[in-house]
């Protein structure tokens, strides 16, 4: 797999994360006037699932994500917008 797919799956996972982490009903740092949904995780779960598919590697867990990781993810999204 290359590194621009692995990207992309790297980035679904930390989404993933970052949902979980806020709780449902919370408002998303991710995106403006986002509310955190079950249908929201439930379609970027299901993307990832379907990228894994296509990139022809098995969905990890998410033991790979350090909070170091994450925290540094949410201050490149914000540093983004």
């Amino acid at each position: 797999m290359n590194r621009t797919n692995r990207e992309i799956l790297e980035l679904y996972k930390l989404r993933l994360k970052h949902y979980q982490e806020k709780g449902v009903g919370a408002k998303s740092d991710l995106s403006k006037n986002t509310t955190i949904t079950p249908q929201l995780i439930k379609n970027t779960l299901t993307t990832y699932i379907s990228k894994c598919k296509k990139y022809g590697v098995m969905p990890e867990d998410f033991s790979d994500i350090t909070d170091d990781k994450y925290r540094a993810f949410l201050i490149e999204i914000k540093g983004s917008g």
